[in-house]
């Protein structure tokens, strides 16, 4: 007679891997590990790294009141990841096609052409709680291999998945979750943890990124939506393209070179 404490484990087994075999975009999650051990393997690397200096970052005070959205952004991608995994695969498949596609662009950026910055306040102007986060943070994310910011992809990231995902009825939360994803990009810079040129770049690649994997590019997606829908997508290309550009133009004019 077995033992009632193994069959309960191996039920609890047999459940698991049915819900894997049926959930098989569940496999996408490996990029994280793959992309942290990247990350870690690129801030540890000792090269040489270019240093950031732009008038408007000196302009921008710091706010160690910032490190709290800042902060909210972990929370964000999890709990994006794991509702989307949950309550609907296409959302799921194309919330980690955006992580992977932005994260591997910023991998290759960082490792071709690494940048540092020398924002962060030798002092904190005031002793808190969050001057003390701001503390931990910067002991734990040195200031280099910071452009373009994944701070920035990543709550763009999560903004594109809430707002495209069918399950997700009310107009309100898809705003809430855009509004978060705002505040924590400008968090970055208020706790001098990016430039604005960071937040730039990541800016262009997010809507490089959105229109790629958002947009009706075929003739069924296209009969799908209304005609003015279609329009305001087609005007919303054209404006997101030129703004790319700007915003590529006006990074790669200010980077040292």
């Amino acid at each position: 007679m077995g033992k009632p404490g193994i069959a309960q484990k191996k039920g609890v087994m047999d459940i698991i891997k049915n819900w894997i075999a049926q959930n098989k975009q569940v496999w996408l999650t490996l990029y994280v590990p793959a992309y942290l051990t990247v990350f870690c393997l690129l801030q540890a690397r000792q090269v040489p790294a270019r240093t950031v200096h732009f008038a408007l970052d000196y302009q921008i005070p710091f706010c160690e009141y910032f490190i709290i959205p800042y902060c909210t952004w972990y929370f964000l991608l999890i709990g994006v990841g794991l509702y989307t995994l949950l309550k609907d695969k296409n959302s799921f498949i194309k919330f980690m096609l955006f992580m992977i596609m932005g994260y591997t662009v910023c991998m290759f950026v960082y490792w071709v052409y690494p940048i540092a910055q020398d924002l962060r306040p030798a002092v904190f102007p005031r002793d808190n709680f969050c001057s003390k986060l701001v503390g931990l943070i910067y002991s734990m994310d040195p200031p280099f291999n910071i452009l373009p910011s994944m701070h920035v992809v990543g709550s763009f990231m999560c903004a594109a998945a809430v707002a495209n995902c069918p399950t997700v009825k009310k107009a309100v939360s898809k705003v809430l979750v855009s509004l978060l994803a705002v505040v924590i990009s400008i968090s970055t810079v208020f706790v001098k943890q990016h430039s604005v040129l960071d937040t730039a770049a990541a800016f262009a690649l997010c809507v490089i990124i959105f229109f790629i994997l958002y947009a009706p590019w075929t003739k069924a997606q296209r009969e799908r939506i209304s005609p003015p829908a279609q329009r305001n997508w087609l005007i919303g290309g054209i404006v997101g393209f030129a703004v790319s550009v700007l915003c590529i133009r006006f990074t790669l004019e200010n980077l040292p070179l």
